[in-house]
């Protein structure tokens, strides 16, 4: 019987391997509330159309901006949804003269941005590729000048915002991330004042923002190990 029992083990039925999906397996939960800060570059185009036949004056400047944001997340498998509301102060200042009238110069500076955007994407193992779009905001100051009078508008944009980044999971609650947004605040009657005469011309604005940026997300559910996962 000690000779047999071996022989007789040796015949037993092994455990099948356990099947593999083919699927990945999602380790990172970006469920929840985040909170985080970022800072960044902005491009600003900005164009002047008149009353008079044919004018128009285009100028194009950038500059520092910097903020936060807060959002929330909900994850469906690999697929994440949410919101999200940025704000950014912002130095995006810069001029240009009329080639008609060289004495005559326009001024654009925006103070501040902000978004309120829905996002949608996809996470690839802790790395979430997303997309998003919404409203845009931004506060600005015109001005005109021709060395001898001076005229300024105050006003504040709003308009459409499309964009998207990646967000890399750093920890279970910090994540780090690169965002692009593209804003369009469209043409809109904008009504000069000071020592001349009130003028109105149409401004037209888009921007552009490219932004590096930091979250924290609160309570994080813990990610469940793959082999704990049924197939």
């Amino acid at each position: 019987m000690l000779a047999v029992a071996p022989a007789f083990a040796a015949d037993l039925a092994r455990r099948a391997p356990t099947p593999y999906s083919g699927e990945p397996v999602a380790v990172t939960d970006w469920t929840g509330i985040y909170l985080g800060g970022h800072v960044g570059w902005g491009w600003v185009e900005t164009g002047y159309f008149g009353t008079a036949a044919d004018w128009s004056l285009h100028q194009d400047h950038d500059g520092f901006l910097g903020g936060g944001q807060i959002g929330l997340n909900y994850q469906m498998d690999h697929w994440v949804v949410g919101l999200e509301a940025d704000i950014s102060a912002a130095d995006l200042s810069g001029g240009t003269n009329d080639p008609v009238a060289p004495a005559s110069r326009f001024d654009a500076e925006i103070n501040w941005l902000a978004t309120l955007t829905a996002r949608a994407g996809y996470d690839f193992g802790g790395v979430l590729v997303y997309a998003k779009g919404g409203a845009a905001f931004a506060d600005q100051n015109l001005t005109w000048t021709d060395g001898i009078d001076s005229a300024t508008a105050e006003t504040r944009r709003t308009g459409w915002t499309a964009g998207g980044g990646v967000e890399v999971a750093l920890s279970p609650t910090w994540s780090a991330r690169l965002d692009y947004a593209y804003m369009d605040f469209g043409a809109d009657d904008t009504v000069f004042t000071g020592s001349v005469a009130p003028f109105t011309p149409a401004v037209d604005q888009e921007v552009q923002a490219l932004k590096l940026g930091v979250n924290y997300r609160f309570a994080p559910v813990p990610p469940v190990p793959p082999a704990n996962r049924p197939y």
